[in-house]
């Protein structure tokens, strides 16, 4: 596999505005494939005083009030590049299918509150097929140096997200229907 570095751009931005990097590679669809394997990087902000955990459960909060027949899979603390990672799995359904998602969490470094997270997307019916791909790129991980300081969260973190009335946080084995 080539060796990938997402080197950013400097520009001045407005005020109130925070850096949410976002890259994305896809497995060449055949056509008839609507959902093809994927693998995306983001870099969100935690809570100011949110562990690696807690930041975790909000987002799994988040994905059952969105995502339909959320099933988490697993979920434990792992070890990526050296930091503490946290490792979601979980399967939920869209209009063409069940789609499984593995999800890591990057611990950042101490005194930066912004997490690099790690998601692998597949159709189930793929999913025992590109899960070692996706095993092999989690395993080349590389910090490679300092990560640009996420110092602000605004206000409606996570994103104008309404939490359902009896909120639930997914277990492993559990099955959350929406």
């Amino acid at each position: 596999m080539a060796q990938f570095e997402f080197e950013g751009v400097q520009f001045d931005s407005p005020d109130g505005w925070q850096e949410r990097t976002v890259v994305s590679f896809v497995a060449s669809a055949r056509p008839d494939d609507q959902y093809a394997p994927r693998v995306t990087l983001t870099r969100e902000v935690r809570r100011d005083g949110d562990s690696l955990g807690a930041h975790v459960q909000r987002q799994l909060i988040a994905l059952a009030a969105v995502l339909r027949e959320l099933e988490m899979v697993d979920s434990e603390e792992v070890e990526i590049a050296g930091r503490r990672a946290h490792q979601t799995r979980c399967t939920w359904r869209d209009d063409s299918g069940v789609v499984d998602q593995l999800v890591v969490y990057l611990e950042p470094e101490p005194g930066n509150r912004g997490v690099v997270t790690v998601t692998c997307t597949a159709r189930l019916e793929a999913a025992s097929t590109v899960r070692p791909v996706f095993e092999r790129m989690l395993a080349a991980i590389r910090v490679t140096g300092s990560a640009p300081r996420a110092t602000q969260v605004p206000p409606s973190y996570p994103p104008a997200f309404q939490a359902p009335e009896s909120t639930i946080v997914p277990m492993p084995g559990v099955r959350v229907r929406r």
